[in-house]
């Protein structure tokens, strides 16, 4: 690779070779889902999500629970020789995908009540006979509103 400077592969995946490339392997891999599906029964279809073809001949299938992985393996001697017929497949494995994460939740917001309901809260932390709990009380008071932007 002598004078040769390394090209971004953003580059190469923008080129005509490596477009066609792409897009050749991810037709197999939706006609092989596809097959795979239509030799399925009707309660694992939808549970089979993906599938990957690698080079060494392994079809690896993708299902959203341990118990449906379970049934593909069960039925792998009935679908590797329809698999076959579209791609050189040599052995299935089963793998599970983890469950997506929920939607991000925002952040509450702080609450801090109107100004003159922290005047009244302060003049009654004032009347707390013991000192570390008036103390504690006037943090807490204080912090309360400074997150809330009053103060």
């Amino acid at each position: 690779m002598a004078g040769k400077s390394p090209r971004p592969v953003r580059d190469w995946l923008r080129s005509a070779a490596g477009n066609r490339g792409l897009q050749g392997r991810l037709a197999l891999h939706q006609r092989l889902l596809t097959a795979l599906r239509q030799c399925l029964p009707s309660a694992l279809r939808d549970h089979c999500l993906a599938c990957v073809f690698g080079r060494d001949g392994t079809l690896i299938l993708y299902t959203d629970s341990p118990a449906w992985a379970t049934q593909l393996r069960y039925l792998q001697p009935r679908l590797l020789p329809a698999l076959t017929a579209i791609a050189p497949v040599t052995r299935l494995r089963t793998r599970v995908l983890p469950p997506s994460p929920p939607p991000a939740m925002a952040a509450a917001q702080p609450r801090v009540p109107p100004p003159e309901i922290v005047a009244q809260l302060r003049q009654q932390v004032a009347w707390v006979a013991d000192e570390g709990v008036r103390t504690s009380l006037l943090r807490l008071l204080e912090t309360w509103c400074s997150e809330g932007g009053e103060g």
